[in-house]
């Protein structure tokens, strides 16, 4: 592999190994899904679905931002990441990238500093 595609698949391999994480993958701001890794059986709709529902989740918190730091005067931009966890899953992203964790296995410090970093 080489090129943005390559070292892209190389990020998402490395965040893949993380303790608890068994789906990593990169998604566009309209929501198309670029590049992904499983360790669990997932269909391309599947894939698909989870990286337009990124998209839609981080471009609401955005909007939330850009009101906040406009209404407030307090410095909340840009966007940096979020996370959610409930039942037995978690997903954390940070910019245009994210994973879905097993909730009971998460340490979100390791995960989010390794997202953060790239």
């Amino acid at each position: 592999m080489h090129g943005s595609r390559g070292r892209a698949m190389v990020i998402l391999d490395d965040l893949l190994e993380m303790e608890g994480v068994v789906a990593a993958g990169e998604f566009a701001d309209d929501g198309r899904l670029l590049n992904d890794r499983s360790k669990v059986q997932m269909s391309e709709e599947i894939a698909n679905d989870l990286a337009s529902f990124c998209a839609s989740v981080t471009s609401q918190f955005r909007t939330l931002a850009s009101v906040m730091a406009r209404t407030t005067g307090m410095y909340w931009l840009p966007l940096r990441g979020w996370m959610y966890s409930g039942g037995d899953w978690a997903a954390v992203i940070a910019g245009n990238r994210g994973v879905f964790v097993e909730g009971s296995k998460i340490d979100y410090t390791p995960i989010l500093n390794a997202l953060l970093s790239r």
